[in-house]
């Protein structure tokens, strides 16, 4: 059984064993994650790929159009991600300009004949 130590002893080396259970550090454990993970082989689980109908699919998909592929398939991605940044980031919109008012106040309309004044009774 495998017990992980996180206090202060186990990490100057004090209490390693106790009561024949091995205590292993995060660091430790992080070691021989990264060496089981760097010695392991891959797994086989495709039955297709080293078959003569796996060459052919590797063989359409890495052509000389494989660039331009790529590049129409990602381009999406890029695009949603640029529409997402910009609501998030809430990308300042143009705004009208003020308007001006002339020094004399606004300009009013002319009148039409009869408004503007009430009928004479």
């Amino acid at each position: 059984m495998i017990e992980f130590e996180r206090s202060e002893g186990a990490v100057r080396g004090e209490g390693r064993m106790k009561a024949g259970i091995a205590r292993v550090t995060s660091y430790q454990m992080a070691t021989l994650c990264g060496a089981w993970l760097f010695l392991a082989s891959p797994a086989d689980a495709c039955p297709v790929c080293d078959r003569e109908t796996g060459r052919q699919v590797r063989a359409g998909l890495f052509d000389q159009d494989f660039g331009f592929n790529l590049l129409a398939t990602l381009l999406p991605f890029g695009v949603f991600l640029g529409i997402a940044g910009a609501i998030h980031f809430e990308v300042p919109r143009r705004k009208a300009p003020a308007p001006t008012v002339p020094p004399g106040g606004p300009a009013r309309p002319p009148e039409a004949p009869g408004e503007g004044t009430w009928p004479a009774h």
